[in-house]
C-alpha cells in the first residue's frame, strides 16, 4: 500500500543468506568503492560525468528454480515472494460476496465487484431517492501486497500507475480506505503510484523515459520481489552453470551475507529506510541500485525521524539500537531474519533464540521479577508491536530494541572509524568515499518539494533557489534541477522564471508531466489561453484519462468562447471524476447559455446534493 507498505514489512529485503550454495562471493568491497567514487572529487565548478549504467542482464526468478527449487519454493511462500501480482494471478483473500463494501462518514460508499473475471472498484454517492448521484467504476489490474496484512490495488492509465482509494485489511477481514487516504480528503482514483512506491513492492518494472512512467504495453517485467533484487542480475551466473566448459570470467552473483556490513545492510535498507528522505544522485535512478552497492552510490539519504511509528522504518530504527551500535557491524537484518522463509512454529521463540546468540545465558533471566514483566518473551518487552501512523488496522514491530519501553532512543548513523571526522547529523553517512558537497546541496534543495512534512516557508524557498542556482552552471543537463527551479519560481509567483525553467526541463526530458503542468499554470496566469491550451493537449496526449486535464481544457475553451467544445471537454471530465462541483456549475452556465435548460437542471440537481468535494492532501 502506498504507501507504500503493508506486506513485506517483517522480513523483506533483509539481505540474503546463501541463496546459491557454492557461488562465488561478490567483488571485493574495495573494487566497489572505486566504482562509487567517480564523482567524489568533482570540483564545484566542473561538470560531473554521469555514472555508467548498471548491469541489467536479468533472467527472472523462474530461471532460478532450475537449480534452487527447494529454496525458491520456500521463498515464494514468503511475503516478499508474494509482494505484488497482477490481479488475475493473485491468491484470492478478499471478500467480494458477503461484505464487499465500505461506507465512509461523509456519505460515500466504496464497493468491489467481480464481473466477467475482471475486478472493478466503485465509488458511489447515494441520494435520498435511493438512486446514486453517481457511481464511478475503475477496473483494477495490480495487487500490491502479499495479503499477510492486507493489499492495495492499482491500475495503469497511459504510462503511469494510480491507486484505488480502498484496500483489503486481512487482520479485520474488511475493506477500508487505503493507507494515506482520509475519507473526503483524498485524490480518489487519481493518486499516483510513483516509482518510489512501486520500487519496494514490485519486482522489476520496464521504466519509461521520464520518472514515474512505464512501458504502456509491458510495464511489469516481474511482479513480485525476485531473487535478483538481493543477489543481482543472474544471466552470467546461469551461463556459468549451464555451460561450465565455455564460461569465461567471474561469476557476478552476490551473496549479501558475505559483503562488508555497510553493503550487506544496504540490500535491506534500499526498501526499509523509507522514513529517511532519499534523493537519487545526479544521473541516477532508483532502479540503478544493485546488491553490493552502498545506498550512497545511488541516493543521497537525508536523515529523517527514524523513530516515527510509520511503516518501513525498521532499518532506521535498528541503526539507532544499542545492540547494533555495540556490535561493530556484526548485527544486521540477516542476524535475525531469514529472507527465504518465515520462522516455523512460534515466531517469538525463533527471535528469542536470536537474542540468546549474543546475550548467552543471561537471556534466560530477566532483570525484572516475573510479576512485573509485561511479556514472557524478549521481543515482547524490548521490541513491542505498535499501531502504525499511516496504515489502518495494522501493527508493526519496534526495531529500536529499547531496554525499557519508555526509553528514548537516539538515531545514529553507522559506526565510523575513529580517525574520521564526526559524521554529519543531517546525512546518512556510510563512510568513505564521501558524497560530494554539491550532491548534498542538490538533494537538500530537491527534497523540499518531495517531503510533505517540510514547511515551505519563504526563507526555505529562497535557500533552495540559491542552492540550485549556484549549481546550475555545472548541472546544465540535469532536468531535476530545472524542474525544481520552475516549481520554486511558482511558489514565488515568478511566471517568467517558471516558463524559462519548465521549458528548459522539457528540452532536456520531453514528456515530463510535472514540468508541463507548471508551464500550463504559468501560461494560464498570464492569460495566454492558446499557449496554455497547446500544453494542456500535450498533457492529454500523455494521460487522456486525467479528469483535471479535461477540466482545464474545458475552462480554456470557454474562455475562448468555444462553447460547444468546452461543453464536450467538461462532460468528459465529469465522466472521469463525477465529484467536481466547479465543473458541474460551469456546465450549468454553459447549457443555459446555449439554451439547453434540461441539461442545466440535471447538473444543478446533482450540485445541490453533492457532499463537500475531496481535497488533495
Amino acid at each position: 500500500m502506498t504507501t507504500c507498505k503493508l506486506r513485506i514489512i517483517v522480513l523483506v529485503l533483509a539481505g540474503a543468506m546463501s541463496f546459491c550454495a557454492g557461488c562465488r562471493p561478490a567483488a571485493p568491497s574495495g573494487a566497489m568503492k572505486a566504482k562509487s567514487s567517480s564523482t567524489t572529487s568533482t570540483a564545484a565548478t566542473e561538470h560531473p560525468s554521469k555514472p555508467p549504467l548498471p548491469r541489467s542482464d536479468f533472467v527472472g526468478s523462474h530461471v532460478c528454480v532450475e537449480c534452487h527449487r527447494e529454496i525458491t519454493e520456500s521463498y515464494f511462500e514468503h511475503p516478499m515472494g508474494r509482494s505484488s501480482a497482477t490481479l488475475h494471478e493473485a491468491r484470492r483473500i478478499e471478500d467480494y460476496i458477503e461484505h464487499p463494501a465500505y461506507n465512509t462518514r461523509d456519505g460515500r460508499r466504496y464497493y468491489v465487484e467481480e464481473r466477467d473475471a475482471h475486478i472493478w472498484h466503485h465509488e458511489e454517492c447515494p441520494a435520498s431517492t435511493g438512486e446514486p448521484l453517481y457511481d464511478q467504476a475503475v477496473e483494477m489490474e495490480l495487487s500490491i501486497g502479499s495479503g499477510r496484512r492486507g493489499r492495495s490495488y492499482g491500475y495503469q492509465r497511459g504510462d503511469r500507475f494510480f491507486q484505488s482509494p480502498i484496500g483489503w485489511y486481512s487482520s479485520k477481514s474488511q475493506w477500508d480506505m487505503s493507507p494515506g487516504y482520509v475519507p473526503g480528503i483524498h485524490q480518489r482514483f487519481d493518486r499516483l503510484l510513483s516509482d518510489r512506491c512501486l520500487y519496494c513492492h514490485v519486482g522489476r518494472l520496464n521504466h519509461g523515459s521520464v520518472p514515474d512512467t512505464f512501458d504502456k504495453n509491458h510495464p511489469i517485467a516481474e511482479a513480485a520481489i525476485g531473487c535478483e533484487r538481493c543477489h543481482g542480475p543472474a544471466a552470467a551466473h546461469v551461463e556459468r552453470y549451464r555451460n561450465p566448459t565455455t564460461f569465461a570470467g567471474l561469476d557476478p552473483i552476490v551473496n549479501p551475507i558475505k559483503l562488508a556490513a555497510v553493503r550487506r545492510d544496504a540490500v535491506c535498507h534500499q526498501c526499509h529506510m523509507q522514513a529517511s528522505k532519499r534523493i537519487a544522485r545526479y544521473g541516477r535512478q532508483s532502479q540503478d541500485f544493485r546488491p553490493g552497492d552502498r545506498l550512497s552510490d545511488v541516493w543521497v539519504v537525508l536523515n529523517g525521524s527514524l523513530d516515527d511509528r510509520q511503516a518501513v522504518t525498521q532499518s532506521g530504527q535498528m541503526l539507532s539500537s544499542r545492540c547494533y551500535l555495540e556490535s561493530g557491524g556484526k548485527l544486521g537484518c540477516v542476524s535475525c531474519h531469514n529472507p527465504h522463509a518465515l520462522p516455523k512454529g512460534n515466531p517469538a521463540d525463533h527471535f528469542d533464540a536470536r537474542c540468546a546468540q549474543c546475550h548467552g545465558a543471561t537471556s534466560g533471566t530477566c532483570s525484572l521479577p516475573l510479576a512485573d514483566r509485561t511479556d514472557q518473551t524478549c521481543i515482547g518487552c524490548h521490541m513491542p508491536r505498535f499501531p502504525t501512523s499511516d496504515i489502518p488496522h495494522t501493527a508493526l514491530t519496534d526495531h529500536r530494541i529499547l531496554r525499557r519501553r519508555d526509553t528514548v532512543s537516539r538515531v545514529l548513523p553507522p559506526r565510523q572509524d575513529s580517525a574520521r571526522a564526526a559524521p554529519r547529523s543531517d546525512l546518512f553517512d556510510e563512510g568513505e568515499p564521501a558524497i560530494p558537497e554539491w550532491e548534498v546541496r542538490r538533494a537538500q534543495a530537491l527534497v523540499l518539494r518531495r517531503d510533505r512534512n517540510l514547511g515551505k516557508t519563504p526563507q526555505e524557498i529562497r535557500r533552495a533557489m540559491d542552492a540550485l542556482r549556484s549549481l546550475e552552471p555545472m548541472l546544465s543537463d540535469d532536468p531535476e534541477v530545472f524542474e525544481m527551479l520552475a516549481w520554486l519560481a511558482s511558489r514565488q509567483s515568478d511566471g517568467p522564471a517558471v516558463e524559462r525553467n519548465a521549458t528548459k526541463t522539457l528540452e532536456l526530458a520531453p514528456g515530463r508531466h510535472e514540468a508541463l503542468e507548471l508551464l500550463s499554470q504559468a501560461f494560464y496566469a498570464r492569460r495566454a489561453w492558446s499557449e496554455c491550451e497547446a500544453v494542456c493537449r500535450q498533457l492529454l496526449a500523455l494521460d487522456e484519462g486525467n479528469p483535471s486535464y479535461h477540466a482545464t481544457l474545458a475552462d480554456l475553451l470557454f474562455k475562448q468562447e468555444r462553447l460547444t467544445d468546452g461543453i464536450e471537454a467538461a462532460e468528459r471530465s465529469l465522466a472521469l471524476d463525477p465529484t467536481q462541483r466547479g465543473v458541474r456549475q460551469r456546465l450549468v452556465e454553459a447549457y443555459l447559455q446555449n439554451g439547453n435548460t434540461l441539461r442545466a437542471q440535471a447538473h444543478q440537481a446533482i450540485v445541490d446534493r453533492l457532499p463537500p468535494p475531496p481535497r488533495p492532501r
